[in-house]
């Protein structure tokens, strides 16, 4: 299955943008308080969920075509990504980046 040249295009912009969101994460954590511990944990569970995330977008991919799953989880990932805007607490931002690296797990299958 060919993937249209518009798709690369719109994939380096989105992970462009999870760039910027990766290093910022932990700025925000380190801005609310969080600890050497709390950064290891967001880290960590982060890219668990985003390891999962990508064995079960790839098989999703396969099974629909790539536009329509690279739609549902750009869908997905930019509401979570804006949502860092209202977090307050630690907990708040481990729960982020857990369902955003989730999304953009979906966007690399």
């Amino acid at each position: 299955m060919k993937k249209e040249p518009f798709l690369y295009a719109i994939s380096f912009v989105i992970d462009a943008g999870f760039g910027v969101v990766g290093i910022a994460v932990p700025l925000l954590a380190l801005q609310l308080g969080a600890t050497y511990i709390e950064l290891g944990l967001i880290g960590a569970v982060s890219f668990l969920v985003y390891s999962l995330g990508s064995i079960v977008s790839g098989r999703l991919s396969e099974r629909l075509e790539y536009r329509r799953t690279m739609i549902v989880a750009s869908s997905l990932a930019v509401p979570m990504v804006l949502l860092f805007n209202f977090a307050s607490t630690v907990i708040q931002i481990l729960l982020l980046s857990r369902r955003t690296l989730a999304s953009q797990a979906s966007l690399a299958g």
